[in-house]
Formats: C-alpha cells, sequence, structure tokens
C-alpha cells in the first residue's frame, strides 16, 4: 500500500526508529499517519452509526460476531441524559424551585482572568503561577 511506504521506507519503521530518518522523513510519516487516522476515524462512525442503526430497528441490545479466532459481544448502551438548556438554573428557579435540587455551582479557574490579577505581584502572583502549569506542548501542522 503506498500509504505505508515513504521514499523506499516502510512508514512503521519510520515511527518505530524516527531517529535513523531525516527530519523531513519523519514529518511526512507523521502527517500521512495523521491522514490515516482521520480517515479509520470516519470510518469508525460510519460503521457505529450503521450498527447503531440496524440494532435499534431490531430492537436489540446485543450483537455476537465471530472475528476469525474468537468470539466477540457489542452492547448497545443508551446515551447519556444531558440538560441542553444553557439557563436551567433560571428556568427552574422562575418556576418556583431551587434550582441547586438539580444542579450545583461550580468554581472555573480561568487563566484569562488568572493573568490579570498575576500583574499585581507578590504574594499573589506566587499562589497564581504555582496554580497555573504549562500544558504539554503540541505542533500544529499546516
Amino acid at each position: 500500500m503506498k500509504y505505508l511506504e515513504i521514499a523506499g521506507s516502510d512508514i512503521s519503521e519510520i515511527a518505530r526508529y524516527p531517529e535513523k530518518f531525516p527530519p523531513e522523513l519523519v514529518a511526512v510519516a507523521l502527517t500521512r499517519i495523521k491522514k490515516i487516522k482521520s480517515e479509520m476515524t470516519d470510518y469508525i462512525t460510519l460503521l457505529e452509526h450503521n450498527i447503531i442503526n440496524r440494532m435499534t430497528e431490531d430492537g436489540a441490545t446485543k450483537l455476537t460476531y465471530r472475528d476469525n479466532d474468537r468470539d466477540g459481544l457489542i452492547t448497545l448502551k443508551s446515551g447519556k441524559i444531558e440538560c441542553k438548556a444553557r439557563n436551567a438554573d433560571e428556568v427552574y428557579k422562575s418556576a418556583g424551585f431551587e434550582p441547586l435540587e438539580i444542579g450545583t455551582y461550580e468554581f472555573k479557574p480561568s487563566w484569562t482572568k488568572a493573568k490579570e490579577a498575576r500583574k499585581f505581584g507578590g504574594a499573589k502572583q506566587n499562589i497564581i503561577d504555582a496554580m497555573f502549569q504549562e500544558g504539554r506542548k503540541s505542533l500544529a501542522i499546516e
């Protein structure tokens, strides 16, 4: 398969031993693998939807299958029940009920706010720096 070969090298070889190859070849392998991953994700989604639709039509929650030397079982799980209303607390409160009966309020730290607060320096800056840490570095491929 041409996808799996780059400049006469197997893509899995490049992935396992990237230090043996020039960075440009490693970059090509990375972008190629990301493209394959994206396609596989699309295929997974299509196949999952197909199986979900078939099981739903049949009223089934279990599907058995045989793959070479092993038996498999797929279980159709119910979807997570979520509240889509962004103002659920206000709606519930306007109906005369206490919103905390159906939900919680939580504190969400915000780097946007914290970086403004840390400009005052001193103990405030020290504690903010201790709490907010930079995440994992990543690549942007264009």
